[in-house]
């Protein structure tokens, strides 16, 4: 099930899709084990980004009390514009022409992302970024 997330089309982040509150039914014989892996370290990020983002969107980064903190806010923040994948539903609301981005080069830069491999790029770089 895909859930559409208002306060993400609100941001520019489309497709406005909640990546924790959407689920697949995929079975797990469809995907391989380092996939489901990957989309769990995924969701745990990007939950703990919830359970901080109030201290961000009141007192900023620099508000969160410990580097860790600082460090998942910053990744989990990457990986949500990352997800803003360029796709061609999307591309009336965007205005950024369409591209198909392979399952390989999504799961590669998402697992970079996780592993810290673009901590030294803007957030900002990974809006309808297409593959990092």
């Amino acid at each position: 099930m895909i859930t559409f997330d208002s306060t993400r089309a609100k941001q520019g982040l489309w497709p406005a899709v909640d990546p924790l509150r959407s689920n697949s039914s995929i079975s797990p014989s469809f995907i391989d084990q380092s996939h489901a892996e990957l989309a769990a370290q995924a969701r745990s990020l990007l939950s703990r980004y919830q359970d901080i983002q109030h201290i961000v969107e009141h007192s900023g980064l620099d508000g969160l009390h410990t580097p860790s903190d600082r460090t998942d806010a910053e990744r989990a923040r990457k990986l949500h514009r990352y997800l803003t994948q360029p796709l061609p539903g999307a591309e009336p609301w965007t205005g950024v022409p369409g591209q198909h981005v392979s399952i390989e080069n999504t799961l590669s830069d998402c697992r970079a992302i996780l592993d810290g491999k673009f901590d030294a790029r803007s957030e900002e770089s990974f809006f309808f970024l297409g593959t990092a």
